[in-house]
């Protein structure tokens, strides 16, 4: 059995005993209570808006297919972001979700297909740190102490200098690159590919920036109202902060477990709970999010894809 084999095997196995642990913990009675009592109106509402989460991943990966790869066929975008669904939530930290974004593309090599997809989702993860980071600072400073929110704070500092840092092109970062290009040959192919990425260009950069926004916000939304809908109501802002800051944890914890399974349902019952809301709403609301914007895009994917071997 190779290594990689075993990391999914070992994540799988991580995420099934932080779901069991969570039921348990929760209380199985809790969850189905929260489940029949829940709104429906407002969980068909998150199901309908899952669309447009799709959607938008769409234009954001369309913006870069048409910038760097040279792709405009919008069936093949399509095909592609799909076929991604269903590579990353079956393989470790997501990295099938390249292989399978460079299936419908067949004159374009994996390497440009993997960074055109770490660009486009860097401009996601940009906000995700930037916001999520804030609105757990603000969580950890009205729970806790301020002492546990300071690391947070510097860490996002740093994040932004060493960001405007790399646009400036400033001196001490080149030559700690140029180092690593000429020490190690991988990185040396690595910048060789990397340098077609200016070919995003400002308006192409822009779109990527403000669509970015428009799908962190639906995503967010999303989850504030499967907050409501099993809380059966409560304070709007707070679920939509909860959101951030559950989205910051799964960003940094998702190497940890198979298709972030047990982070983000940690993290919403962590954080709900503090908060003043069932562990239950806060299992539920994590679980739901998961199926609708995670799961079943990669069941159809992963149709697609037989379909497309037959």
């Amino acid at each position: 059995m190779n290594k990689n084999r075993l990391k999914l095997l070992a994540k799988i196995f991580i995420a099934v005993v932080l779901l069991y642990y969570l039921v348990d913990y929760v209380n199985y009675e809790e969850i189905i209570i929260a489940l029949k009592n829940s709104d429906k109106q407002l969980i068909i509402l998150v199901f309908l808006l899952s669309f447009l989460n799709i959607y938008l991943q769409f234009i954001k990966w369309k913006v870069v297919c048409n910038s760097l790869i040279g792709v405009f066929d919008d069936n093949k975008i399509w095909l592609s972001l799909f076929y991604g669904f269903s590579g990353g939530i079956a393989t470790p930290i997501r990295i099938g979700e390249y292989v399978g974004r460079k299936l419908p593309f067949e004159n374009t090599t994996l390497m440009k297909v993997s960074i055109a997809t770490m660009i486009e989702k860097f401009a996601s993860l940009f906000l995700v740190l930037i916001i999520g980071g804030i609105g757990g600072a603000i969580f950890l400073s009205k729970y806790y102490t301020i002492a546990l929110a300071v690391p947070i704070l510097l860490g996002l500092i740093g994040f932004v200098i060493i960001i405007i840092a790399l646009s400036k092109g400033v001196k001490f970062l080149r030559i700690f690159l140029n180092q690593l290009r000429n020490k190690f040959p991988f990185f040396q192919n690595l910048f060789i590919e990397l340098k077609y990425a200016k070919e995003l260009g400002k308006e192409s950069l822009r779109k990527l920036l403000t669509f970015s926004l428009l799908f962190y916000f639906v995503y967010i939304l999303q989850y504030a109202l499967l907050v409501l809908a099993f809380n059966n109501g409560g304070d709007f802002f707070s679920a939509i902060w909860a959101g951030t800051i559950v989205m910051f944890a799964k960003s940094f914890l998702s190497f940890i477990s198979f298709a972030d399974l047990g982070i983000r349902e940690s993290a919403s019952v962590f954080v709900l709970s503090k908060i003043g809301l069932s562990k239950a709403v806060g299992f539920n609301s994590a679980i739901f999010l998961f199926l609708f914007n995670l799961l079943i895009p990669s069941i159809i994917g992963l149709f697609l894809l037989i379909k497309k071997d037959k």
